[in-house]
């Protein structure tokens, strides 16, 4: 990651503290629960087909199969209730960027409009208001797939090395490669000079 790159993601990170820190957290929070639940989901599911495979005990299936079932159920609220805390999350940057805006605009001379460079500047800025506010997240997001990549790979590690190490050459460089084309194009649309 380039000098830059690490300044926006730096910048990104933390621009929803200043303004809307309480939702900024429990996005995180969240984003890293729903990271982690699904592999401690599948060890569960490993835990109950050893209890079925080895000796049926009853008691220990049924407090494994409820924990499953609680896991199962709090993914899917942690899930939604993620969607909602991050469509308010894009509402208040949006609103964020848009106070950017206009305190810039009225630092500005008359002169900087006459500049038809400055007119696209500026309209650029007007137009890329979601993509910036989605943008902003796109670090949580990096933060969310690396929790979730290490707790599989950990995971596997457990089960099978070599399975791990059939899950690292295979879904890795397709989310390096993901990332990559993400951190080449947020740069782009948030770090020009009307706002950095």
């Amino acid at each position: 990651m380039s000098k830059k790159n690490f300044e926006v993601f730096k910048y990104c990170l933390f621009l929803p503290m200043h303004f809307a820190p309480y939702i900024y957290l429990a996005f995180i929070i969240i984003n890293i629960m729903c990271a982690i639940i699904p592999s401690i989901e599948i060890y569960i599911w490993k835990r109950m087909l050893e209890l079925l495979q080895d000796r049926f005990d009853m008691h220990r299936l049924l407090i494994v199969l409820i924990i499953y079932i609680t896991l199962s159920i709090l993914c899917k609220l942690a899930d939604s209730t993620k969607n909602v805390i991050e469509e308010r999350l894009i509402d208040k940057i949006q609103f964020n960027v848009d106070l950017e805006i206009m305190k810039k605009y009225s630092c500005l001379d008359a002169e900087f409009y006459d500049n038809p460079f400055n007119i696209d500047k500026i309209d650029l800025v007007k137009n890329s208001k979601m993509t910036i506010s989605e943008g902003v997240l796109w670090p949580i997001k990096l933060i969310k797939a690396l929790v979730q990549y290490s707790s599989v790979t950990f995971l596997l590690l457990k089960f099978s090395p070599i399975l791990s190490l059939v899950f690292i050459f295979t879904s890795v460089p397709q989310a390096v490669n993901v990332h990559r084309d993400r951190v080449s194009i947020v740069p782009k649309r948030i770090a020009f000079h009307f706002f950095i």
